[in-house]
């Protein structure tokens, strides 16, 4: 009597994988090759999310000159940044088509990578030293049609026209963008964003308390725009 074929676990399980088309499983010892998210993130040295040309250079063949590294950087680098995000990695791989600018910059700005971007990754994205927070609140709530404190692809690309106006009954008057707590009255911290990262916190006081007439701590209405009609 013949005896019959001893085949091994890892040997039934490439053979099932070739016939049934489904993914042989790993073997002992097999390390998964790191994908490129996570090259990339190795790459990355500052942490910056995006790739210098130095860090790029990882990505290139060896042996190449100075003039071809900074050929293929620029090639890479899509929206001209000077540096290159993951999306254009990938696009520079071959691994996805050519991205749009508005998919780069919302990748850029999307430093947790969950697809929104919260105020902070919006105000790093579209603001500066010499931005008044109210000016960021206001741009921030124009982007935001949904309302739900958070920025979609498509409610950027929207913004990036300069046609977001918000959602339906939104107010941008000073004194509504201030309020942030909406207890219709202005306390100085909320008052400080009435001004840039620029300015001396010493001015702000002064200017808040030369409002505070009453000298409660908090400006109202009155006392923001005195003689305006009653809403």
């Amino acid at each position: 009597m013949t005896s019959p074929i001893k085949v091994s676990p890892a040997t039934l399980g490439l053979t099932s994988a070739l016939v049934l088309g489904f993914a042989a499983p790993a073997l002992a010892g097999d390390v998964p090759a790191p994908t490129t998210a996570e090259e990339f993130l190795a790459a990355d040295l500052d942490a910056s999310g995006g790739l210098s040309k130095t860090e790029f250079a990882t990505f290139l063949e060896a042996g190449l000159t100075a003039k071809e590294i900074n050929s293929a950087f620029k090639k890479a680098d899509v929206n001209r940044s000077k540096e290159v995000t993951l999306l254009e990695l990938r696009y520079h791989l071959g691994e996805v088509e050519l991205p749009t600018k508005n998919e780069i910059s919302f990748e850029a700005a999307d430093n947790d990578g969950n697809a929104f971007l919260d105020r902070e990754e919006f105000n790093r994205a579209v603001g500066h030293l010499r931005s008044r927070g109210i000016d960021l609140l206001r741009r921030f709530l124009q982007a935001d049609v949904s309302n739900d404190g958070r920025i979609t692809f498509d409610e950027w690309s929207v913004y990036l026209t300069g046609k977001a106006k918000g959602p339906e009954g939104a107010s941008f008057l000073v004194f509504d963008l201030l309020d942030q707590i909406k207890d219709g009255k202005i306390s100085s911290g909320e008052y400080t964003w009435f001004y840039t990262g620029e300015t001396k916190q010493s001015k702000i006081a002064a200017a808040f308390y030369k409002l505070d007439k009453n000298e409660d701590g908090y400006l109202t209405r009155d006392e923001w725009n005195p003689g305006a009609k009653k809403r």
